[in-house]
């Protein structure tokens, strides 16, 4: 389940994700801003730089991590 929210409406440390026709969803992590970053690319751990206009929606999700251990 995913709620649509513009960019203003993601806090830092909200994950959120976009459909791409050529790679799928991409999964992100809204970060502090700092030295042309604001997001962590989930699938690969990238920082990346979102150019959001006021307008567009992002998918806000919920992630869940599991720990299993021996």
């Amino acid at each position: 389940m995913y709620t649509k929210v513009t960019w203003d409406k993601l806090q830092q440390g909200d994950f959120f994700f976009i459909e791409f026709e050529e790679y799928g969803s991409l999964i992100y992590q809204k970060i502090s801003e700092k030295h042309g970053y604001n997001t962590v690319l989930l699938n690969t751990g990238e920082l990346c730089q979102i150019y959001a206009s006021p307008d567009k929606l992002y998918n806000k999700v919920t992630v869940s991590f599991n720990i299993h251990g021996d």
